[in-house]
Order: C-alpha cells, then structure tokens, then sequence
C-alpha cells in the first residue's frame, strides 16, 4: 500500500471541482485508487479490535505523505503555502473522503474519523470533515429545465 496513490493527479482533479467536471473526475479518481483501497481490505484485520489500530496505522501513512509532499513543495513565502494548505484540504473533502466512505468496508467510518484527526494534528490549521460524494455533488448548483 502506498498512501502517494491517492495524491497522484491531485491538480488534475482539483481542476474539475466543478459542477459539470466533478462526478466524471471522481469517478476516474475512484478507480485509480481502487488498488490502493483493495491492499487496505487485504490487510485489515478480521478483529474488530485490532481495526482501529489498523485505521490509525493507515490514518498515519495518509498523512505523513500529505506531509511529505508539503515538505517538497518549496514554497516561496506564507501565502503559497496556505493556498497548498487549502487545495490539499480541498483535495480531501472532495475526494479522498468521499472515496474512503463509498468503499463501505468494515472499517470505513473508524479510518475516516482517525484521518481527521492525524490531519488535524498534522496540519495544526486546518481541521477537516468528511462527507459523501453525494452531499458534496448536490452542494453544486444546477440548472432546473435550464432556468437556473
């Protein structure tokens, strides 16, 4: 498993946060991480009790490579930094949570709610939810018979 998989392509699908784009591109990006999602089912533990360990283990890799990948980014001065800050918060909400929850797994609410809070502590300002694709996709607005 390797937790990069689920960034890869992370403009890319920022880029069609919108209306029209965003349930092709989460579609797309629901089956390019579906080997990732599929390591996880491999490897989760049948105990009930060993699965939140399990999600903070998960949780931590998913983080840490966000980490990474802000650690790399070089940032000229504060302000790129906050708008990387704000893209991979958006990045996220929009499709990793989303992601996570369509899965339906034995273990997707614990390793949702363990993400949330890594991220958290990981990233001291900014403190992100999940939510499904269906709330984020109706969050758009849409034209009603074109009048809208």
């Amino acid at each position: 498993m390797n937790a990069a998989e689920l960034f890869a392509e992370k403009q890319t699908y920022l880029d069609q946060f919108h209306a029209s784009g965003y349930p092709a591109a989460f579609e797309d990006y629901q089956s390019q991480v579906k080997a990732f999602f599929d390591a996880c089912d491999s490897t989760c533990p049948a105990e009930e009790k060993n699965i939140e360990d399990f999600c903070k283990e998960i949780a931590g890799q998913i983080c840490s490579c966000a980490a990474e990948q802000k650690k790399q980014a070089g940032f000229r001065n504060e302000r790129e930094e906050e708008a990387w800050q704000r893209n991979c918060n958006l990045f996220m909400v929009a499709y990793v949570f989303p992601a996570i929850l369509e899965c339906r797994n034995s273990y997707y609410k614990p390793l949702v709610k363990a993400i949330e809070k890594i991220w958290s502590k990981t990233f001291k300002s900014s403190k992100i939810k999940a939510a499904t694709f269906e709330t984020i996709n109706s969050g758009f607005h849409k034209k009603i018979l074109g009048l809208f």
